[in-house]
């Protein structure tokens, strides 16, 4: 959302040391909540079961705080959102059926209906409404790639560009009911807010999914055996513990103080 009121500065005639910022009556009323293109909010918001994905660049804040920032943020965010855009869209993708249906494209699962950029990341949203169970695992695993990708695959080529990037990329991964708000154009949700918590999961992992919605049939043998269950404390969620599904790769990387901390399943 972009607000451009024009305005100009202007003395009281009546105290020179008072200084007043005017704008004329028409731009003063265009100042109201139309600015958030939300669209229509007087009637109901339309209720989704969906799956939310946050994305969060780990160490943005720090990256944004270097030296003249407005010359290298911008374009640092043009390679980010290019790159993850393609790559979940190449993920979606059944490469080895490419040319089996002319003019389409054969995917894993359908592309997500929504995506808002958050400052620091991003905000994806699936619609689940007919979506089989072995589609939603499909999801899952494929933002695992896209984060896993980004360490192995985006990040030696950017530090080649810039200095002090974010060198991980977290994902967090909640199913559940979401609200449309006006035509569509932002949603909130429990499940939103679950995502964005679960993409900072203690204390050290990158990518986790809430147990609650997904299932073990939801997944190819080969790939649920990478997820290891674990029940943690989830500040701000309503009965605080969740039980969580996080990397065993991750898992293993940690130190006996660190594994301590968390109880696996």
């Amino acid at each position: 959302m972009k607000i451009n009121i024009p305005f100009e500065s202007l003395v009281y005639p009546d105290d020179k040391n008072t200084k007043a910022v005017v704008v004329s009556n028409e731009d003063f009323s265009t100042f109201n909540s139309d600015l958030l293109n939300l669209g229509n909010l007087n009637t109901g918001g339309k209720r989704v079961e969906g799956i939310s994905a946050v994305f969060d660049l780990d160490g943005f804040t720090n990256f944004c705080n270097q030296m003249e920032p407005h010359l290298v943020v911008p374009r640092f965010l043009k390679e980010f959102l290019s790159w993850i855009l393609k790559k979940i869209a190449q993920t979606h993708l059944i490469v080895k059926r490419e040319n089996t249906f002319e003019g389409k494209k054969a995917l894993y699962s359908r592309l997500p209906i929504f995506c808002k950029f958050l400052g620091d990341g991003l905000l994806m949203i699936w619609d689940t409404d007919d979506m089989s169970e072995i589609e939603m695992g499909n999801v899952v695993c494929i933002l695992k790639d896209v984060a896993e990708s980004y360490a192995n695959d985006f990040l030696p080529f950017i530090n080649k560009k810039f200095v002090n990037v974010p060198e991980k990329l977290r994902c967090g991964i909640a199913r559940g009911s979401i609200v449309q708000l006006g035509d569509g154009n932002d949603y909130v949700g429990p499940s939103i807010n679950l995502a964005s918590r679960l993409q900072k999961v203690p204390p050290s992992f990158t990518f986790a999914f809430s147990a609650r919605g997904f299932d073990k049939d939801f997944f190819a043998e080969y790939e649920f055996k990478k997820y290891q269950m674990i029940k943690i404390e989830v500040r701000g969620i309503k009965g605080n513990e969740e039980l969580v599904y996080v990397l065993k790769s991750e898992i293993n990387t940690l130190s006996p103080k660190m594994k301590a901390q968390i109880q696996i399943l």
